[in-house]
């Protein structure tokens, strides 16, 4: 069984840290006597991350110019949303997953038998980006480190029920 868990960071965050824990712990596990293959997809290094090569993890943003296409989709994406900040306070709170890269073609998403979503956002997947990995018909888990997922680009709701 194929693994490839979808992470914005590598080791960035407490989302990339448990993604990171639960791929390293798959590269061990043998279920019933079937090998589990992880891998793990993630955007880019945090400018404070650099990074760090590890076993079965692979950065898309690996070269100097995929880095600047990385920072350039998470420039747009608060430039999309600075017209609709009420303060700079909320800045980084909300996440409107315009724009973001195009994984169906990946390797480590077409070699995959199950995708897992971590923390996906900050210009890594695009809402349309996901409607492609969801079209692909894969088993794809999500483990929700935020609210993201269902309020409608909120991270956290902060006592929110607009959504």
């Amino acid at each position: 069984m194929r693994v490839t868990h979808l992470s914005t960071y590598h080791l960035f965050g407490g989302a990339a840290v448990a993604a990171n824990r639960l791929h390293r712990a798959l590269q061990k596990q043998i279920w019933t006597g079937m090998a589990v293959e992880s891998t793990m997809l993630v955007g880019t290094a945090n400018r404070l991350e650099k990074h760090r090569p590890a076993a079965g993890v692979t950065y898309l943003a690996n070269n100097f110019l995929a880095e600047q296409t990385a920072f350039g989709r998470f420039v747009a994406e608060r430039l999309y949303f600075l017209p609709h900040e009420r303060d700079y306070s909320v800045r980084f709170q909300f996440s409107p997953a315009r724009f973001g890269a195009n994984l169906d073609f990946h390797p480590a998403i077409q070699q995959a038998d199950i995708l897992h979503l971590h923390w996906i956002n900050f210009g890594f997947l695009s809402l349309n980006g996901l409607r492609a990995l969801f079209d692909l018909g894969k088993p794809i888990v999500w483990t929700l480190h935020d609210q993201w997922a269902f309020t409608g680009g909120c991270h956290y709701s902060r006592g929110c029920d607009h959504f």
